[in-house]
């Protein structure tokens, strides 16, 4: 449930901090927002993978959960210092918390 949170709460307020706070131009925060976008369901694909074949489903839970926690504490600690690195960092999450089971 706090994944939800963090990621829609994240997305919903994405474009409006990158143009008001980070002085983006209204066309490079929405592309910005898409590569974002495009990289979250792309990543999912990938991290189900890892989390199958590598980690196994506990491990991946927990470290999803702790990649969340650094990320939204470094946004939380300076958003403007750190917006690329924890933008960056939260992708990782949904690949790590919504594996995809592939039984091959």
């Amino acid at each position: 449930m706090w994944e939800r949170f963090c990621f829609y709460g994240m997305r919903g307020m994405l474009v409006f901090f990158m143009i008001t706070q980070l002085n983006f131009a209204e066309k490079e925060a929405n592309l910005q927002y898409g590569a974002t976008q495009a990289f979250v369901y792309a990543f999912t694909f990938i991290g189900g993978l890892f989390a199958d074949k590598i980690l196994g489903f506990r491990k991946s839970l927990f470290w999803g959960g702790i990649l969340m926690i650094v990320g939204s504490l470094f946004l939380a600690a300076d958003p403007h210092q750190y917006f690329f690195l924890v933008s960056h960092l939260l992708l990782l999450v949904p690949a790590f918390l919504n594996r995809i089971s592939l039984r091959w």
